[in-house]
């Protein structure tokens, strides 16, 4: 099972109308239920290692306060067949930097095959997958004129599966599913609550 330690983030109003105007057969957009900010991505995982997962983020989560995400910005991501995402930026954010390097540091501790992610962590929310330079610069384009600004409350922090979604292919989304597996409140002393369907 592939994991990561994310946050949920709603989905701004704007990008519904942005939608509407940008979809064609080069983009991917990610479905709302979706929207996320990923703290720490674990990656393939065994499921025996689930429980102690759990008891390192219930250990730290809690005695972290609730905070609130401001998102601005956006960017790209590219890769070499020219391919890429365009993503929403965040504001820097002390709880959230304590929080990365402290779960990223517990995890390292207790799975010694995860990358440290340290240097390489960019928060960031993304919004789309486009195939091709051209269709991907101008999304930014488009992205950049929105200017799009929102806050976010974050109360908890969730440990989520990603699992593969065939008919999300089919119409158009992302193709994958992010099963929220446990619930950690932050400020509640590691108490965690299982999700419920």
């Amino acid at each position: 099972m592939k994991i990561f330690v994310g946050i949920k983030i709603d989905v701004p109003p704007e990008l519904t109308r942005i939608k509407r105007e940008l979809n064609h057969a080069h983009s991917k957009w990610v479905t709302d239920t979706n929207y996320h900010l990923t703290l720490v991505f674990i990656g393939q995982t065994e499921p025996e290692d689930i429980g102690k997962i759990s008891k390192t983020l219930s250990k730290i989560v809690g005695h972290h306060p609730p905070f609130n995400l401001k998102i601005k910005g956006v960017g790209k991501f590219q890769n070499r067949r020219s391919s890429g995402v365009i993503w929403l930026g965040v504001e820097d954010n002390v709880v959230l930097k304590k929080l990365h390097n402290e779960v990223s540091d517990s995890l390292l501790k207790i799975l010694p095959n995860l990358k440290n992610q340290y240097k390489d962590y960019t928060p960031h929310i993304t919004v789309a997958r486009i195939k091709g330079k051209e269709e991907l610069d101008h999304f930014k384009l488009l992205f950049d004129k929105l200017n799009l600004k929102m806050q976010q409350s974050v109360n908890e922090i969730l440990l989520y599966e990603s699992v593969s979604a065939p008919l999300a292919c089919l119409s158009g989304s992302q193709g994958v599913e992010y099963k929220v597996l446990e619930r950690f409140g932050l400020n509640e002393k590691g108490r965690s609550k299982k999700n419920r369907p």
